[in-house]
């Protein structure tokens, strides 16, 4: 196993370059040396304005968070409801069983 695995990283290693892809020459890339860029500078005229609609996405998430809240509020007081209707069954229960049991 070791030797496979020696054979295998030997054989990427000598065919690695052969198969790799060599990065096509652009023609903007020899433009982008700082040297050219510090040449080319302009001023930005106007104001820079980010226009991304983030209100209607902020109201989105609100709504969402607020039907969560809601929906668990509304299961949580169903299952207090349901508790409380079993305490109630089992207290009727206990007070049958205990007459039940006082009587000769």
């Amino acid at each position: 196993m070791k030797q496979l695995i020696t054979a295998l990283a030997l054989a990427f290693t000598l065919t690695g370059p052969t198969l790799a892809q060599e990065p096509e020459a652009d023609e903007s890339a020899e433009e982008g040396s700082p040297d050219d860029r510090q040449a080319s500078f302009q001023q930005v005229t106007g104001p820079q304005v980010e226009d991304v609609p983030g209100g209607a996405l902020l109201i989105g998430a609100y709504g969402v968070a607020w039907l969560l809240v809601v929906f668990y509020l509304w299961r949580l007081a169903g299952l207090s409801r349901r508790t409380a209707a079993d305490v109630d069954a089992l207290h009727h229960a206990v007070r049958n069983a205990s007459e039940e049991k006082d009587r000769p």
